[in-house]
């Protein structure tokens, strides 16, 4: 069940956002000049912005990978580097020491919900039906 498109975006540091990105936007080349923290290989939110950077001819060589998606945006605020997240991650924190800025060309996701064939049970469906709701 396709419920929707989840856009990412690049948190970083003040100073980063001014030297990198001082109309709000930065370029998927530009962050490969920028040390990265990112979530482990191994992850589709990895994947994507690996195949972002090659699509430019650029390589993606993370400065810190960490399986703790929640603490990315603080180790941005913390100096560590910059990140790319989901939207709804990075405007989930605090936003205090950082900027959350558009990329270009935009990185964008299906978000889905994938479930067995044939009836769901009550609260299968009830799940099916309250994600399509905040998501959809």
């Amino acid at each position: 069940v396709t419920l929707g498109r989840q856009d990412l975006v690049a948190v970083l540091s003040r100073g980063h956002a001014a030297s990198h990105a001082s109309d709000g936007r930065i370029s998927v080349g530009a962050l490969a000049d920028l040390p990265l923290v990112t979530a482990p290989p191994t992850t589709a939110s990895y994947r994507q912005l690996e195949e972002a950077l090659a699509a430019r001819g650029r390589t993606l060589h993370p400065a810190v990978a960490t399986i703790h998606r929640d603490t990315i945006v603080s180790l941005v605020r913390a100096g560590a580097g910059a990140a790319v997240v989901p939207r709804l991650v990075a405007e989930s924190g605090p936003s205090a020491g950082v900027a959350v800025v558009e990329i270009e060309p935009p990185i964008r996701r299906r978000v889905g919900l994938v479930h067995r064939d044939g009836v769901l049970s009550p609260a299968a469906r009830a799940c099916v039906d309250l994600a399509r709701e905040l998501l959809g």
